[in-house]
């Protein structure tokens, strides 16, 4: 198979899995080159079945691995330990952030960095949505029994 061969059938691949989290395989011999070019690893040991050797591979969306990554930082910005750590919270938040709160305030990362460390009651937040597109991300806070 040529560069050119590879390259289609990473890309047919690719679009073809684009809606999946994950995909598994029992890879062919011939094929474990194939599959780790695609981004497979191998999650098992080789085995022989039915005459045919087989190697368990996974492949794992990175878009579903950044979504899960975002959603853990989200939650973590929601915990008292981390919203009185100045310092994680200079790590966690971007230089260009920006926050609009309930009553259409703007704040900046400079703003959020002053005020959440001497926050004195955890506020209860609940993060419903968090959707990962293109390269947008957008958060939607629904606030406990405040009418919307």
């Amino acid at each position: 198979m040529d560069d050119r061969s590879n390259f289609i059938g990473r890309e047919l691949f690719l679009q073809c899995a684009h809606p999946f989290n994950e995909v598994t395989v029992n890879a062919a011999e011939a094929a474990i080159g194939f599959y780790q070019k695609v981004g497979f690893t191998q999650i098992g040991d080789r085995f022989f079945k039915h005459g045919i050797w087989g190697t368990p591979m996974k492949w794992v969306n990175p878009a579903t691995s950044l979504l899960s990554t975002l959603r853990e930082l989200e939650c973590e910005l929601h915990q008292p330990q981390c919203r009185s750590d100045r310092e994680r919270l200079a790590q966690l938040l971007a230089p260009d952030f920006r926050e609009f709160g309930r009553s259409g305030a703007s704040y900046s990362r400079d703003d959020t960095l002053a005020m959440l460390p001497l926050e004195t009651e955890a506020p209860q937040i609940h993060a419903k949505t968090l959707l990962y597109t293109s390269l947008q991300i957008r958060l939607c806070y629904l606030p406990i029994g405040q009418p919307i």
